[in-house]
């Protein structure tokens, strides 16, 4: 008899780690299919390999690959379940998850929450506030199409990005133009073989939306057997207006209002309903403006892992695997207090050297850790181009307050240094 095993697509991001009680009743080994090209160029660790008992580096964003990889390892394990926490981990593990006969997204849920296009098609098809949208290609009338959107400003983005890469707001025409160029170049550079397993979607498609100001929040839940659970509302007290996106502060619980809250259960009820998704976790981004709901995109993944362990002690990646082994997750809050995090992004591109004053905020009691997943040496960028965060600062303590404050604590004491 073969092995059982579970198998995972990518390690998860961001330094999160599996914790030991994840694995604890289920008696079977831990295999890993890796980006062959992040392997190569020494962009995966050894470290976050060493926990794997088998490791198959796949070109995930080519099918014949991953269907090379599924045949490998269906001759050794018993495969149980197949899970993703990475934006671009999604579509190859519902393939894997097909071709295993185990329980996933399916394929073409999977696209729906890749592809911005046909994401945002879904929602507005099921009668979901969205932001009005176009697609543009070369070609196309730019003044035709913004004035059908109600005219300047708008937001422009590629379809398959991920992490606010490429997402620009326009003005006027001249900034409409440069972010249509920006964008398609940025994509065709750093971008493009993400599109691999989309035949629908290409890199020189910009994905054109009308600007909805207001608050932002972000929605950490799962579904099951077709019903959704929020797991935690995610304040953004700092969001950004544009011109460009970079995620910044994130705190939960919500400080929100009853109300408020009932609209976004609602609308989050409808949105996991509307792509058809089921037995996953998910990310939903959305903005409120003049109480109402407008939904921005939804991803099929785990995002604020360490936020909810710190707040409540519920452990998302724990989730997802019982989701995929269709059992019934664990979610019961342990304890409630206040989690934040700060995601620091550099300001200008170069070459990372230093944190500064990392050490001096580590010495701040409710900063609980500032991991740093730039490699030193490493060429970063700013938003739009940015695909990934220099360092978080993750902060817990009793009250909404005292999150915040050290929150704007830390973002007035850290920089990132660059050559």
């Amino acid at each position: 008899m073969l092995p059982q095993a579970l198998l995972f697509v990518e390690v998860p991001q961001y330094g999160i780690s599996f914790l030991d009680e994840a694995f604890a009743d289920l008696g079977c080994q831990k295999i890993l299919v890796i980006d062959a090209e992040l392997l190569r160029t020494g962009k995966v660790s050894r470290e976050q390999l060493a926990d794997y008992d088998a490791v198959f580096p796949t070109a995930l964003q080519n099918e014949t690959a991953l269907q090379l990889s599924q045949a490998e390892i269906a001759r050794s394990y018993q495969v149980l379940a197949v899970l993703g926490f990475s934006e671009i981990s999604v579509l190859p593990a519902a393939i894997l998850a097909e071709a295993f006969g185990v329980i996933g997204i399916g394929t073409e849920v999977a696209r729906a929450c890749r592809n911005k296009l046909t994401m945002i098609e879904a929602f507005t098809h099921a009668g979901i506030k969205c932001p009005r949208f176009a697609v543009t290609e070369e070609g196309d009338n730019s003044d035709e199409l913004v004035a059908s959107l109600g005219g300047f400003p708008v937001i422009c983005k590629p379809l398959m990005g991920f992490a606010s890469f490429g997402v620009i707001k326009a003005g006027c025409r001249s900034e409409f133009d440069h972010a249509l160029r920006r964008i398609k170049r940025s994509t065709r550079l750093l971008m493009s073989r993400y599109y691999g397993l989309d035949e629908s979607a290409s890199p020189a498609q910009v994905l054109i939306q009308s600007f909805v100001p207001g608050m932002e929040v972000a929605i950490d839940g799962y579904v099951q057997a077709g019903k959704s659970h929020i797991l935690a509302i995610i304040d953004k007290p700092d969001v950004s207006q544009g011109p460009y996106f970079a995620d910044a502060m994130h705190i939960t619980p919500t400080a929100l209002e009853p109300a408020l809250i009932a609209i976004i259960e609602e609308n989050v009820r409808a949105s996991v309903a509307a792509v058809g998704l089921d037995n996953s976790p998910f990310h939903i981004e959305a903005r409120i403006h003049e109480g109402e709901f407008y939904l921005l995109e939804l991803a099929a993944r785990v995002a604020f892992v360490r936020c909810l362990r710190m707040a409540q002690g519920i452990d998302p990646l724990q989730v997802a695997i019982a989701l995929r082994l269709g059992k019934e997750p664990d979610v019961e809050p342990k304890w409630h207090r206040h989690a934040g995090a700060y995601c620091i992004t550099p300001q200008e591109a170069g070459i990372f050297r230093s944190l500064e004053n990392r050490e001096r905020l580590l010495d701040d009691p409710r900063v609980i850790d500032v991991p740093i997943f730039a490699s030193y040496g490493q060429r970063v960028a700013p938003a739009p181009e940015s695909t990934g965060d220099i360092a978080h600062v993750l902060v817990c303590t009793d009250t909404y307050q005292e999150t915040l404050e050290a929150l704007i604590s830390a973002k007035r004491l850290l920089r990132v240094a660059v050559d």
